[in-house]
């Protein structure tokens, strides 16, 4: 759910400081749905815990891979309604930590327009001067 919340921040960001939603932050949107989508039906990561629509891998001419819809339009609506739900739950939680942190967000906006980039150093030093501790990058762990 925190990548889904990643995803969301600069679509919400957008919206709450500028109130307007560029394509490039659509197109977070877009990817974070079909991130859900994945998560539901492929990954199982729902509360009825089995994958859905089998992908044909033979790929004609002109054609993307085929999804094979095996189940009812009952299970399609449960699927839905779950996407939805992770969708919702990851805007909630993106939400408050933009909220929560919205001083410090107008202020790295502010520091973006006025410069279009800002290093990693000045970045962190934004942080550092208003006492917010900046986490440390974490190590991926990967199963063997």
């Amino acid at each position: 759910m925190a990548e889904l919340a990643v995803m969301l921040a600069g679509y919400l960001t957008e919206d709450m400081i500028f109130h307007d939603v560029t394509t490039g932050a659509s197109n977070d949107l877009k990817q974070a749905t079909k991130l859900a989508q994945q998560m539901v039906k492929t990954y199982a990561m729902a509360d009825d815990l089995r994958t859905f629509g089998q992908k044909d891998e033979l790929v004609f001419l002109g054609r993307d891979l085929a999804e094979e819809k095996d189940y009812s339009e009952k299970t399609a609506e449960k699927i839905d309604k779950a996407i939805t739900d992770l969708l919702n739950d990851s805007k909630k939680a993106a939400e408050k930590i933009l909220t929560d942190y919205k001083d410090m967000l107008e202020m790295i906006t502010d520091r973006l327009l006025d410069k279009e980039t800002l290093e990693k150093e000045e970045f962190e030093k934004l942080f550092k001067d208003e006492n917010i501790k900046v986490p440390k990058k974490t190590k991926k762990i990967s199963k063997k």
